[in-house]
């Protein structure tokens, strides 16, 4: 059994029959993101936080990532809902990094306005967000962080 199944089915025992129907990670982020978007309406913030986490891990093994990009993070400033909501739970580096991947599909206009929303939500919101300011090992932050650390060691 792969390891992005393996996890989802730890994290989410009721999505059981879903998990095991996914053929790959990107149909398992199909049936995520439509639970993502229902647990802001609902509010579900327990499993906003799983999904989040699910994500960051992903992110951390280089074969899951760009699907991840590009299956996740891409669509999240689409939902109104999950747009509001996400500076409470993405770091300032996050919606730098992030920035990049919200370019596409967006004109430079539409994209120039999606990031000064953003960035004005996250001054006036809470200073911290909704997970640790330090991103762990698999959280986007951290791979920038370590590399940037590498770099100056000499690694």
């Amino acid at each position: 059994m792969s390891a992005w199944r393996r996890l989802a089915l730890e994290k989410w025992p009721q999505y059981k029959l879903e998990i095991e129907m996914s053929n790959d990670v990107r149909d398992l982020w199909i049936f995520l993101n439509e639970k993502f978007i229902q647990a802001h309406y609902v509010p579900d913030p327990k499993l906003i936080s799983e999904i989040y986490e699910y994500a960051d891990w992903c992110l951390a093994n280089e074969d899951l990532a760009q699907v991840t990009l590009l299956d996740f993070y891409e669509s999240l400033p689409d939902d109104p809902k999950v747009r509001e909501d996400m500076v409470h739970w993405l770091r300032w580096g996050d919606l730098e990094w992030l920035s990049r991947i919200w370019q596409y599909g967006r004109t430079e206009k539409e994209h120039t306005q999606l990031m000064q929303e953003l960035t004005e939500r996250k001054r006036e919101g809470p200073k911290k967000t909704r997970r640790e300011d330090k991103p762990k090992p698999g959280q986007i932050g951290y791979a920038l962080t370590a590399s940037s650390k590498n770099k100056r060691r000499g690694n």
